[in-house]
């Protein structure tokens, strides 16, 4: 039986009954970061299907207990007392999308060393942090979409498509970068849609069953020692400066967030020209 649980930030914790695992069994966990404006306790958002749908695949096993949460995009100190709540860690999963996704990458760069970050996913990232899969990550994975336009959609949305699109980030180095519109043959993709997409979902779990809760090739033993003053306001700039309500006026500084991303990506690729 699945159980639900909304904890006092807002965020839900899925839990599944049976698993009484002893202290000392390998565990996996893996924290999940939302994009702007999304309720990390609303069950019906992307990336709490998503975790939803984790839970359903690797919970319940009290050989190989799992864990999985969904935070805000600036929530990443309430994400490491998350996973330092937990004394029997072997394997770290770190998901995110949109601003969650650059929020993501920071969060598993400043990871307290020795504990390795066994996967990160990236679902669209937006931000000015997110090329790079950081050095103490095991495997990265970034899935992404270069549909600008939103048929059907609201004059809202369409602005936000049209701004955020060409931000984001396309090829982050060291990671298996995917087109997912190519990938399903699907042309519908869309920034503001991507994370509900079922069939992504499912090729994440795939992910998460292949390198964390079996591996091809053994996870990397480590003292799982954190150092929580050295990560407290890591959050990034995406998290400190963009507002979290969905307002007229967060849209507007969210495309201006996107607008510095994008220039970001453009210099970096003239960069690259000019060398």
């Amino acid at each position: 039986m699945t159980l639900l649980a909304l904890l006092p930030d807002g965020a839900i914790a899925v839990s599944l009954s049976g698993d009484s695992d002893s202290p000392n069994t390998p565990r996996t966990a893996i924290a999940l970061f939302t994009g702007f404006g999304e309720d990390p306790a609303n069950p019906q958002t992307g990336l709490n299907i998503l975790n939803t749908l984790l839970q359903n695949q690797f919970g319940g096993n009290s050989a190989r207990p799992f864990d999985s949460r969904v935070f805000t995009y600036a929530q990443s100190s309430d994400a490491l007392n998350y996973l330092q709540s937990f004394d029997n860690l072997s394997s770290i999963g770190i998901i995110g999308y949109s601003l969650g996704g650059n929020a993501a990458s920071v969060f598993a760069k400043n990871f307290p060393a020795p504990q390795p970050i066994n996967l990160l996913v990236q679902i669209d990232s937006v931000g000015i942090s997110d090329d790079k899969v950081p050095d103490n990550v095991s495997k990265g994975f970034n899935y992404f979409q270069r549909n600008p336009s939103y048929p059907g959609g609201s004059l809202t949305q369409k602005v936000i498509e049209r701004a955020v699109t060409p931000a984001v980030q396309k090829n982050v180095k060291g990671a298996d970068n995917i087109n997912v519109e190519e990938l399903f043959n699907d042309q519908n993709i869309v920034h503001l849609g991507i994370d509900n997409d079922v069939r992504l979902h499912q090729l994440i779990a795939n992910n998460v069953n292949d390198f964390l809760i079996n591996p091809l090739t053994p996870v990397p033993e480590a003292t799982f020692a954190f150092r929580q003053s050295s990560f407290s306001n890591q959050a990034s700039v995406s998290a400190a400066d963009v507002p979290e309500a969905s307002t007229t006026l967060g849209v507007v500084m969210f495309g201006a967030f996107s607008v510095g991303s994008l220039l970001k990506r453009q210099h970096q690729q003239k960069d690259k020209v000019d060398n």
